[in-house]
């Protein structure tokens, strides 16, 4: 017994041929069976809805969207699947509405990224150590390849994934944490080389001071 069948759609099924006639059933969340019109039967279905006149395809793929700003303030994305998008593709602008980070976030939260021991932290030796890092050094060489000595958010993050975790420890499986935590780290121990701001209310740009 199926949940639910759409009966006399057209069908475009996603494999690039033609469109024909047929229906769709449903068991769950899963696509049972797709039919001819009239090959399924439908007397056992729990609902039965006549799509005649209408596509039925599968979700369309948005490959440019801002849409991780809307979301936050409406989860729902109506006004992309009221118009059939099921997946959004984002982020090519480097703008990102992340991180959305406590400002109250432990500086030292990442102190493998320094390679020191947990009692041997302070404020002193950190901003030091920090300095001296691989991680600030690589971040420094790169913002002077920048136009403007600047980057985005959302950019830097696709680079730290291509750049800085060739080795996967430790943090190939949180890539926005560490950057966020970067981000901390710079504004929390008032790194001079580096500025840090909001322009047009929009994205963290991080922008070497020269």
């Amino acid at each position: 017994m199926y949940d639910l069948v759409f009966k006399n759609g057209e069908i475009f099924d996603g494999s690039g041929q033609g469109s024909f006639c047929g229906d769709i059933a449903i068991t769950g969340s899963v696509i049972a069976a797709i039919e001819p019109s009239g090959t399924i039967q439908t007397a056992a279905a729990k609902e039965v809805i006549d799509v005649s006149g209408l596509i039925v395809s599968p979700g369309f793929i948005d490959m440019h969207t801002h849409s991780d700003f809307t979301l936050i303030a409406d989860g729902r994305a109506e006004s992309q699947v009221h118009q059939g998008v099921t997946t959004e593709v984002i982020g090519q602008c480097g703008a990102s509405c992340a991180p959305v980070n406590s400002k109250d976030d432990n500086i030292v939260h990442d102190i493998e990224l320094f390679g020191l021991e947990a009692d041997t932290i302070n404020e002193g030796n950190i901003k030091k150590v920090f300095k001296n890092s691989k991680v600030f050094r690589w971040l420094i060489n790169l913002l002077k390849k920048q136009i403007g000595n600047e980057i985005y958010f959302g950019n830097l993050s696709s680079i730290i994934h291509n750049s800085l975790l060739d080795d996967p420890k430790p943090y190939r499986q949180n890539v926005k944490s560490l950057q966020a935590n970067l981000y901390s780290y710079i504004k929390r121990l008032d790194i001079k080389e580096i500025e840090i701001d909001i322009p047009y209310s929009r994205s963290e740009r991080i922008k070497l001071k020269i």
